[in-house]
């Protein structure tokens, strides 16, 4: 029987085709989720950045994007993209859920770097782009334009200021002229200077004005810095969020200016703002016709029958009328009532037309560093500025923006006559063409500090070289010869490698205990103990460094507030294409704005640093330094350290006297008792770190001490660190505590998923005022009050300031030394001390050139001097010894101002003509007169 093959054939067609009408059907009614994976994801985004699109280039801005969900649920990511340089861009990336139909509003801190093109915006799921786009500025703000933000209920009576022209000083002018006197000591006196004319010593700024609401004003202190002033009034400020009101407080801290305007709604607008920034004490509010001082200020009349409501109360300083000293005229010290201080003041009067509307001339006074009543006086003052850290707070009695100053003809001068007293700070700066960078992340002591791991895994160099010599000598003669005593020298190729190969193992075994098998953190931080408040404030420097070659993860808690210059991978170059197009640029991090946050940093190399910065504060209890007794040039003091801290090599300062203290361990108590005329108290901070320490340096022919690695960066960490410190409250009644310390402070940061290995040098400062009870007797020592120097001496080259110490003394002449005696204290006796001295730098000079030439005479020369008193009584100088003590009179010395003035005269230099070809001479330097004061508190 024949097969018939065509019935199978046709089976399996029939078969075929119902299974494929089965998978149809079945297809058909699955969800649609099931088939269209990741290809029907519909995101609407709209983005909103800056402040209504403006922004100030080189700082962060918020963007706000609008994410709509019209297609499946996604598990995505927000991510911007900002060029940082011509090759590079960084990205900053929030995760984001959308389920289906969702609607979603992120916001994320980004900076703006360049104008040359927009920046990027994408939603991301996974690695896949599902919606992107390109955002462009309507504005942005070069930094030589000043940014005013205001908060005011209206924010419009503001808006004359956009596109004014603000004076400020020409910094570079002005510090031409001021050099001389900040460095004769005559600039914290002599701090009021008037400049005559836009152009000179001023120039006029551009100004862009940006209104703000309570949900605008920025959290984040990088956004802040976008702005250089900020105008509060008639604004309720409880309104504002704790986060935005220490941001507040910490812009104005580091060189922002704030205006408060008070008047009517001044409980609204000033109550609620942090303590630090309540400088003026309010105690009422008055209702009173415009003042004859603001019409002055403003050059500019009042019309009608008007009333200005201000508050009134205490300013919180010591008021002082100061005159104002002429820039472009000889500086005259201060209170020296002369015919040519009379002629200013009576040309200025002449200046200005009471009620007359205009000014004739433009004038305006500079105050750098001085509270001070800028409009008014201290019973009724109307603009009073605060020196905030670098920043500045213009503090108004009355409301700017409400009648009648809103309607006054003479706002526009008012506001550039007053804004010319804000803070020249400008944190933003070129960094390339078209590229600006800020400058808030130039954290270069720490960076650099953090940068220097402390050497706990040195290799074993002696035993490295001591089993290498070891080697060669089995390897060559030993195993010869005992081969050959054998008759086996055919087994040199198997004896040879394999003691090689022990040779090897042994020194990579001990060579690998020293290895780092994880990444290291290092972290270096300055513990600033403020017993007024008792809150530890911590600003903190970290050094990362990656163990392997490739991409470096980050992870860190966002409580921990851990900050970083996104910029600082950039490659720094600038490229441009012939069409005049930059390169798309290579991404080189990401920071995802999760929990914890992840920055992510790519293709680093191997133990290449990365930095970050962070700051935080704790509070703490008790006063550290209990008491302190000073009597006859001895000094007793208790210091408690009730801290969690551990004080290590700890030293206090009391003026220019270095005191060391030792070591303080947590919740342990000390003694400190020294005679401040002994050989173990330093005049300087030099002398005492080569004395703790050693040298920071020693030349080719000297061998530094075994330690001098580990020592060295120990001084470096108390010079980066505690001087600056030290020299913030040198010529004031402080005493100081400085310390070392090598506790974690609890930053958890992971590096590449794992706990790093990890380093931590922590400088502790901490300082108390000397204050003294009404009756009380009290003993300043020398060192402690610091003179200015007339400047005089200093034009005529006379003398050369040397540092914080002394004079070197160029010429005969004279040198008035002034001293200004603290306030409240009746004088019983002073004493002088005049000495001179060779600077430390010279002293180690003569040393190298001796260590090479033991031939060499060194020879110090002395100069010849007198000394003189300036007796206000008699109006002459009274000759005294080079150790003068006065317990008479004292009145005759001490005047109205309460300054003591004393005098110097170099009567002969010494004679520089060498007596031998061997012979190497320097010249004594001349110290500053020490001071000591005896007398009873009022």
């Amino acid at each position: 029987m024949k097969h018939n093959k065509k019935i199978p054939k046709i089976f399996a067609f029939r078969i075929l085709i119902l299974v494929i009408s089965c998978a149809l059907i079945i297809t058909y009614f699955l969800p649609s989720e099931a088939y269209s994976a990741k290809s029907n994801a519909d995101i609407e985004m709209e983005v909103k950045a800056g402040y209504d699109g403006i922004a100030r280039l080189g700082a962060y801005v918020p963007y706000k994007i609008l994410l709509i969900n019209k297609g499946r649920a996604v598990e995505g990511e927000v991510q911007i993209e900002v060029k940082v340089d011509s090759e590079s861009k960084v990205a900053f990336s929030k995760p984001v859920s959308l389920p289906q139909g969702a609607v979603k509003e992120l916001e994320i801190n980004a900076p703006v770097f360049t104008a040359r093109r927009g920046v990027q915006v994408k939603f991301l799921e996974g690695k896949k782009t599902i919606k992107e786009m390109e955002y462009t500025f309507t504005k942005l703000i070069p930094p030589d334009i000043k940014t005013i933000g205001v908060l005011s209920s209206d924010n419009a009576a503001y808006s004359f200021l956009n596109g004014a022209k603000l004076p400020q000083m020409n910094d570079i002018m002005y510090e031409e002229k001021i050099r001389v006197m900040q460095a004769a000591g005559l600039y914290p006196t002599a701090t009021r200077v008037i400049t005559k004319e836009v152009g000179a010593d001023t120039i006029k700024v551009e100004s862009t004005l940006i209104p703000l609401t309570a949900e605008d004003l920025p959290q984040d202190i990088k956004a802040m810095v976008g702005f250089d002033i900020l105008i509060i009034s008639n604004f309720d400020t409880g309104t504002l969020t704790t986060e935005q009101l220490d941001t507040l407080e910490k812009w104005v801290e580091d060189g922002g200016t704030l205006v408060i305007g008070t008047g009517a709604s001044w409980k609204k607008t000033y109550s609620p703002l942090p303590d630090a920034l309540k400088k003026f004490s309010v105690s009422g509010i008055d209702s009173v016709e415009p003042p004859v001082e603001l019409e002055e200020f403003s050059g500019t009349e009042f019309t009608g029958n008007v009333n200005l409501n201000t508050v009134n109360g205490d300013i919180g300083f010591e008021y002082k009328k100061e005159d104002a000293v002429p820039l472009d005229d000889d500086t005259l010290t201060e209170g020296q009532d002369t015919e040519q201080n009379k002629e200013q003041d009576t040309e200025w009067d002449k200046t200005q037309e009471s009620k007359s509307g205009e000014m004739k001339e433009e004038k305006f006074y500079y105050s750098a560093h001085t509270d001070e009543v800028i409009i008014g006086d201290n019973t009724r003052p109307f603009a009073v500025k605060y020196i905030h850290g670098s920043g500045r707070i213009l503090f108004l009695t009355f409301d700017p923006g409400v009648d009648p100053v809103a309607n006054w003809n003479g706002k526009q001068s008012f506001w550039e006559n007053l804004l010319f007293h804000c803070s020249n700070i400008n944190r933003v700066y070129q960094s390339m063409p078209g590229y600006y960078l800020s400058s808030y992340n130039n954290n270069y002591y720490f960076d650099d500090l953090a940068g220097q791991v402390p050497e706990d895994k040195t290799p074993p160099f002696m035993f490295m070289f001591v089993t290498i010599a070891v080697y060669i000598i089995v390897v060559g003669p030993v195993i010869y010869i005992f081969l050959k005593r054998k008759d086996r020298r055919d087994y040199n190729w198997l004896v040879i490698p394999a003691v090689a190969f022990v040779f090897l193992l042994v020194i990579y075994l001990v060579g690998f205990k020293t290895r780092y098998r994880t990444a290291v953190l290092n972290t270096v931080s300055l513990i600033n103990l403020d017993m007024g408040n008792q809150k530890a404030d911590i600003t903190t420097g970290m050094g990362i460094f990656n163990n392997k070659r490739g991409d470096l993860v980050l992870s860190y808690s966002e409580k921990d507030n851990i900050d970083f210059n996104v910029a600082q991978s950039g490659r720094r170059g600038y490229v441009v294409y012939d069409d005049g197009k930059e390169p798309d640029g290579r991404l080189i991090s990401r920071l995802v704005l999760s929990d914890p946050v992840n920055y992510e940093l790519y293709d680093v190399s191997m133990w290449e640093p990365k930095y970050l910065t962070a700051q935080k504060s704790e509070s703490f209890q008790e006063k550290i330094i209990n008491s302190v007794q000073i009597s006859d040039g001895k000094i007793k003091a208790v210091i408690d350290n009730t801290t969690k801290y551990d004080l290590m090599d700890a030293f206090i300062t009391i003026g220019s006297n270095f005191i060391s203290v030792g070591d303080i361990p947590s919740g342990q108590q000390k003694t400190v008792e020294v005679d401040l005329n002994s050989k173990d108290i330093y005049k300087s901070y030099e002398e005492y770190l080569n004395a703790k320490y050693g040298r920071s340096y020693y030349p080719q022919n000297m061998k530094p001490p075994a330690n001098f690695r580990e020592n060295r960066r120990k001084r470096l960490l108390i010079e980066r660190l505690l001087i600056p410190q030290y020299e913030r409250i040198r010529g004031q009644t402080k005493i100081g505590l400085y310390a070392l310390n090598y506790q974690n402070l609890g930053y958890d940061v992971k590096i590449n998923g794992e706990h790093p290995a990890q380093y931590f040098t922590n400088g502790i400062f901490s300082c108390m005022d000397m204050n003294f009870e009404a009756g009380q007797k009290f003993d300043i020592p020398a060192g402690i009050i610091i003179p200015e120097i007339s400047e005089q001496a200093i034009t005529k080259s006379i003398d050369r300031i040397d540092g914080d110490y002394g004079l070197s003394i160029r010429d005969v002449g004279d040198i008035d030394f002034i001293y200004n005696i603290p306030e409240n204290m009746k004088i019983t006796e002073f004493s002088l001390k005049f000495d001179t001295y060779v600077p430390l730098y010279i002293k180690y000079n003569i040393e190298d050139m001796q260590a090479r030439n033991k031939n060499l005479q060194a020879r110090i020369l002395q100069n010849k001097y007198e000394y003189y008193l300036y007796n206000k009584a008699s109006n002459s100088w009274e000759k005294i010894n080079d150790n003068h003590i006065q317990s008479e009179n004292i009145d005759r010395y001490i005047d109205e101002n309460n300054r003591l003035v004393v005098r110097v005269s170099v009567v002969e230099i010494a004679n520089a003509d060498p007596t031998a070809g061997n012979e190497y001479i320097e010249f004594e330097y001349l110290s500053y007169p020490g001071l000591q004061l005896k007398g009873v508190a009022q």
